[in-house]
């Protein structure tokens, strides 16, 4: 599930990861819909607002159905704000985000202020249903665990018991508590995608300690900020 990207070093450009994601949890008239993922951005102090531009250039070019911010923008001060702002307004796409830890040692009121204006709608503990084609599901931003911000109850009010799920929740691990959910999909950033990656040793054990938790239900963590993923209404054979 998970594909290594590399670090952003000074002057180099992000790559994306593409990835299937497949559960019988998702309708089956939901099958290709796209959707793109950035986190961790620390922009200024982790991605530099060059490598920045360049990502949210490469969601526009792949033209996803909507795109996803799952938290941690910032680190420990506000003052590159206005950078995160400037670029994310060149997104073309609609998108929707959650706050990290981070955002929130930080100052969540002026990192909510700084997405709105650039024209991304955070969801804190709330839902949105989106249609797409001829089918829709249901977007549902949890805001940060870690920072005990979280309240899935509420989150979850109003979403229909067989509704396509698709979860933005900051910390992985929120996957314990989420699975009652019975979520299609949970998109999380935090680890930077484990920190310490082996070329198909970490795939592997992601999944056998995912599986437990997630049962039909999967769970993705975005590595190196730029992800790409499209939706499968089943498993793999």
């Amino acid at each position: 599930m998970w594909k290594r990207t590399g670090p952003l070093r000074k002057g180099r450009r992000p790559k994306l990861s593409l990835q299937d994601i497949s559960s019988p949890r998702i309708q089956p008239e939901l099958d290709g819909v796209r959707i793109g993922q950035l986190s961790d951005i620390h922009v200024r102090t982790g991605v530099n607002p060059r490598a920045l531009h360049a990502g949210v250039e490469m969601l526009n070019a792949l033209k996803p159905d909507f795109v996803v911010l799952t938290g941690d923008y910032v680190c420990l001060s506000v003052r590159s704000l206005p950078l995160l702002t400037e670029a994310l307004k060149k997104l073309e796409i609609p998108t929707y985000a959650t706050l990290g830890n981070h955002d929130h040692w930080t100052d969540a009121r002026k990192v909510r202020q700084a997405l709105a204006s650039a024209g991304v709608e955070v969801l804190s503990n709330e839902h949105r249903r989106i249609d797409i084609g001829r089918g829709h599901l249901h977007l549902i931003g949890i805001d940060d665990s870690i920072t005990r911000h979280h309240d899935p109850e509420r989150a979850f009010k109003g979403v229909p018991a067989h509704a396509t799920r698709v979860v933005l929740s900051h910390d992985p691990r929120s996957a314990d508590f989420l699975h009652h959910y019975h979520p299609a999909l949970i998109l999380s950033g935090h680890t930077h995608g484990g920190q310490i990656y082996f070329k198909k040793l970490t795939p592997f054990l992601t999944r056998r300690t995912c599986m437990a938790a997630c049962s039909t239900s999967t769970a993705a963590s975005a590595r190196a900020f730029l992800c790409g993923f499209a939706l499968r209404g089943k498993w793999p054979s």
